[in-house]
């Protein structure tokens, strides 16, 4: 018999029937694993098919279920509610973690300007060199289609609600925002005023899915080993990883234990009490430049 302070009470998520979008990589599949190996039935949606087939076979107990498609497609979304609709009936979480960088990863990419660069140099790598359609996939990818998926997938989550044992925390909604939605030190400034626009959209969500008890909350990570952190990660290499404590406090990335366990906090009865919140998981970044956010 376990106690209500007990480990296996707390972070119960066993059961759950849940929705990682982006969950065939980086941060998603950490989260999909999560919530798969500690009971919950997960499906992940994604656009690579064949990622999505390669993570299901990290499934430990063949509770990860994939379903192709974007999430800025309204198509695909109503595809993987239908699916999920004549298959379970409900879901009890959502996470909204599919996402783009604005990192230029093409060959021969031009160097980013400096503090020494001149207004024509700034100008015209922003202007001209960088096209506006970065931003606005940006900005529909990191923003619009969590809107939308939130949307989508109201339905499922309220009926969870109704099906939900007593004593059980009522559905909730994660974004995967980040720590550069809270900083004005970095440069990626399209990328950081969409995270921003997500942590905001999730505590307006909250208020307004009150009526249904559906909880928002943001899980904000600073710097994680993903592919959209590859140019981050080389950057170290020559020091075994090891970042400068100006940087980073913790001096390194995020392992992935840590992301697991903020994620089985809110998921569980341990965040239950949680609506509206923005979780920090930054190894300090935010401490380390107090007064620029």
């Amino acid at each position: 018999m376990t106690s209500k302070y007990s480990k296996q009470d707390l972070y119960d998520v066993s059961g759950l029937v849940a929705v990682v979008t982006g969950g065939g990589s980086g941060l998603g599949l950490i989260i999909a694993r999560t919530l798969e190996a500690n009971g919950a039935k997960v499906y992940i949606t994604g656009r690579n098919e064949e990622k999505l087939k390669e993570a299901i076979k990290l499934a430990q107990h063949g509770n990860l279920i994939p379903i192709p498609g974007s999430t800025t497609s309204q198509a695909d979304l109503q595809r993987a509610v239908d699916t999920i609709t004549s298959e379970t009936g409900y879901i009890d979480l959502l996470i909204n973690n599919a996402g783009q960088t604005t990192f230029d990863s093409s060959p021969n990419a031009r160097p980013k300007p400096t503090p020494e660069s001149t207004a024509a140099e700034v100008r015209d790598y922003y202007f001209n060199y960088r096209p506006a359609s970065l931003w606005t996939s940006t900005l529909e990818t990191n923003v619009a289609a969590v809107f939308t998926t939130s949307m989508a997938f109201l339905e499922l989550l309220a009926e969870g609600n109704k099906r939900r044992a007593a004593g059980k925390p009522s559905s909730q909604i994660v974004a995967i925002g980040s720590v550069g939605g809270l900083t004005r030190h970095t440069d990626s400034f399209i990328y950081n005023a969409s995270k921003a626009a997500v942590h905001h959209l999730m505590k307006n969500l909250g208020t307004h899915f009150v009526p249904f008890d559906v909880r928002c909350n943001v899980i904000a990570p600073g710097w994680f080993p993903t592919d959209m952190t590859v140019p981050v990660t080389k950057m170290w290499e020559h020091t075994g990883g090891v970042m400068p404590k100006t940087l980073v406090p913790a001096q390194r990335m995020g392992a992935e234990e840590e992301m697991a366990g903020t994620v089985l906090y809110l998921a569980s009865k341990a965040g239950g009490y949680c609506n509206g919140a923005v979780q920090l998981v930054d190894g300090g970044f935010l401490a380390n430049h107090a007064g620029t956010f």
